[in-house]
């Protein structure tokens, strides 16, 4: 449920429920935080979410970026439970959102979008797994570099190979699962090596082919 088409498919799906809204949010504002109890489902039509959990650290550790096309609190209300994370907008979000008892009610009477809810919450978990896999099982040069190839796929890249994102340095730290001074060293040698060109938070990929074989090393 990546495509515009799939994202206003979904909208025109639930937008005779009960309590439908279509809601923004601003930079910075959370959709919903953690340990609260759902309110229902938010699904992104605009803009990216980060989803992070703070695990009791002075940082919190960034698990996903969500983007257009993917819900949000689905796990806490098949669970009936708390949000084990919380969901902060990026930039200027707009979400769709349906409570939870009606969307509850819409996927039991809907195969189709119960497949598609699924297929969209194994992806983001196939995905954190990884992510989780790769802290402890390569260097912070290779998820430095898995994270690069990670973006570039998600979001694309510019004419002038410019990633179609901007994180600031806490949050590249954070995805990368390594400190802001050690990532700073990380970008350095990158930019020396010819992979990559630092300017002003943004990121210019020179050297794909080779951020891929560091990633897999």
């Amino acid at each position: 449920m990546k495509t515009k088409g799939s994202t206003t498919l979904f909208c025109d799906l639930v937008k005779d429920a009960k309590g439908y809204k279509d809601l923004k949010f601003a930079k910075n504002d959370y959709l919903f935080k953690e340990e609260e109890r759902p309110e229902g489902i938010y699904h992104i039509t605009k803009g990216k979410v980060k989803i992070l959990k703070h695990n009791n650290v002075e940082y919190p550790v960034i698990l996903h970026i969500a983007k257009e096309g993917e819900q949000l609190g689905v796990q806490a209300v098949i669970d009936d439970t708390t949000h084990w994370n919380s969901a902060i907008a990026m930039d200027e979000v707009e979400v769709c959102f349906v409570p939870a008892e009606e969307f509850l009610r819409i996927i039991n009477n809907d195969n189709a979008l119960k497949l598609q809810i699924m297929q969209s919450l194994c992806t983001r978990i196939n995905r954190i797994e990884n992510q989780i896999s790769s802290r402890s099982e390569k260097s912070a040069n290779q998820r430095f570099a898995e994270l690069l190839t990670f973006l570039a796929n998600d979001y694309g890249l510019s004419e002038d190979k410019m990633l179609n994102i901007d994180l600031t340095l806490d949050e590249l730290a954070s995805l990368a699962g390594t400190s802001r001074n050690y990532l700073a060293k990380i970008i350095s040698d990158f930019s020396n090596n010819g992979w990559i060109q630092a300017e002003e938070g943004r990121f210019k990929i020179l050297q794909m082919p080779r951020l891929l074989e560091t990633a897999k090393q």
